[in-house]
């Protein structure tokens, strides 16, 4: 079998130059023992049994996951897919005589992530097998350098992070900016970075990075020039029109009009951009006739738009204009590992204010706003930096106690809301309930979030023990998923099995 895999000169080539860790979950140890030791001959890799500790990031090492199932398998053999899933890509999975399980058999597989299921009953089985690790890894290889050449290009356009949320909005920016007729609608927060992604898509769009990128922020147009504004005039055309004004979309002909806030956009101005959007032509006051402009137009908005189409207050056939392609940039507050990557752009950025160069920030000071809620995101982060610079003196890197008092209040207020009491209170016996929530209470100085901790651990405990030790019917039990109940038993070791392994039905 190792010389009819090595006599396929590209496949053995392949395996040389990739690095990478595959985990082999199989019941039997002796099949265990002989398919980990024919991977690791045919593929190169380093092959390990059971599960990784941790679930794979983008810079983890390489990995991916093989199961075997029992024929029939159960819901326990499936519930080990889910578990592998949440940890890391699976290759496959593999049965004995998996030609003859029912199609609704195998979608349940496919369903539990794995993507192929292998006969392993079969003569080739093993090579198969071996060539689908390998493509599996090959795969995660090409999706890590594809992720290093993405962050590279953010950071060109000055996108700063490099959580998956993120990388996901880009991506999605990269596709539609080649699409250079596509309206395309930016929604988020105020703060998070709307104009800066669509100066992103304009800079990758082929036929439009030529002509001009015009910004104008709707909620600063006003009423009576707005046309004017937008579609300009004519000399003469009314009182104080001392020249000619070829207007915003014309300024921007070839290239890209950006409207901010264009939930904020008047009524009587929403019909006339529905016109220019429909016939790409636009009627400058004073004019007789149209005059033909080739502009795409993105907008932005922090406002549901959906909402208030069902309210009246946007026009629902420019709704459906603009709702073409929509890219949410998520707020801070749900992608808090981009916040370091953020204070050091910030603190580069604005490194004139600090007292000593280079500036640098202490752990405590990344916690401390990573812990903050952040309604301005990134705008807010960007001030709060720049006034740790300016409070900050001698040599030391920031840390907590540069920043605002307010901001240190919002993060005592929201650690008392989990849990923790004032001395006071746990001067002060209970007395209020039985014995059991009263020493419970005691032991952990009333604070909420270790009372319910030990109470978790009880829980696992008993219905771990009811089962026999089997996690995954613990899981469905308690209504939780497997992965969550393998992080559990991570949290609270002495309710795990010895072993630290799914036990079988």
């Amino acid at each position: 079998m190792q010389r009819s895999w090595e006599q396929t000169g590209s496949s053995s080539r392949r395996a040389d130059r990739l690095h990478g860790i595959v985990y082999l979950w199989e019941p039997d140890a002796k099949r265990s023992h002989a398919l980990i030791g024919m991977l690791a001959r045919t593929t190169g890799l380093e092959i390990r049994e059971g599960l990784p500790r941790l679930k794979s990031g983008n810079c983890a090492p390489v990995i991916c996951g093989v199961v075997g199932l029992a024929n029939p398998f159960t819901e326990v053999d499936l519930d080990r897919l889910r578990v592998l899933k949440e940890l890391c890509p699976i290759a496959a999975a593999y049965t004995q005589s998996a030609d003859s399980i029912g199609l609704g058999r195998r979608c349940e597989v496919l369903l539990s992530g794995a993507p192929l299921l292998l006969d392993s009953s079969s003569p080739g089985f093993e090579t198969e097998l071996a060539r689908v690790v390998l493509e599996a890894v090959e795969q995660w290889h090409h999706q890590l350098l594809e992720t290093q050449r993405t962050l590279g290009v953010m950071h060109k356009l000055a996108i700063i992070g490099q959580s998956s949320l993120l990388l996901d909005v880009f991506r999605l920016a990269q596709r539609v900016s080649h699409f250079s007729d596509l309206p395309v609608l930016i929604s988020g927060e105020t703060g998070t970075g709307k104009e800066l992604l669509a100066q992103a898509i304009y800079k990758q769009d082929e036929k439009r990075c030529h002509g001009s990128f015009v910004p104008l922020n709707c909620a600063a147009l006003s009423r009576e020039l707005s046309d004017s504004e937008l579609f300009g005039h004519r000399k003469g055309s009314f009182t104080g029109a001392g020249h000619d004004r070829p207007g915003l979309f014309r300024s921007a002909h070839g290239g890209i009009l950006f409207l901010d806030e264009i939930g904020e956009l008047d009524l009587s101005l929403q019909g006339k951009l529905l016109r220019v959007l429909q016939e790409n032509s636009v009627l400058r006051v004073g004019d007789d006739q149209e005059t033909r402009v080739d502009v795409r137009v993105l907008t932005a908005t922090n406002r549901d738009l959906a909402r208030m189409v069902a309210a009246g207050t946007f026009r629902e056939d420019l709704y459906h204009r603009l709702n073409v392609v929509v890219l949410h940039i998520p707020p801070l507050r749900e992608r808090t590992e981009d916040i370091a990557p953020l204070i050091a752009h910030f603190l580069r950025k604005h490194e004139h204010l600090a007292a000593t160069r280079p500036a640098t920030a202490a752990p405590s000071f990344v916690e401390a706003i990573q812990h903050a809620l952040l309604p301005g995101n990134a705008r807010q982060l960007e001030n709060l930096v720049r006034r740790a610079l300016i409070n900050s003196s001698g040599s030391r890197p920031l840390d907590v106690t540069d920043l605002p008092a307010e901001l240190w209040r919002e993060i005592s207020s929201k650690s008392s809301a989990n849990g923790t009491c004032g001395s006071s209170a746990q001067s002060e016996a209970p007395g209020a309930g039985p014995p059991f929530v009263d020493d419970l209470l005691r032991r952990h100085n009333f604070a909420l979030e270790g009372c319910i901790g030990e109470c978790e651990d009880l829980l696992i405990h008993a219905v771990l023990a009811s089962c026999h030790g089997n996690q995954a019917q613990a899981a469905r039990l308690l209504g939780i998923t497997p992965r969550s109940m393998y992080n559990k038993l991570r949290k609270h070791p002495a309710s795990s099995t010895p072993n630290g392994k799914i036990a079988s039905a």
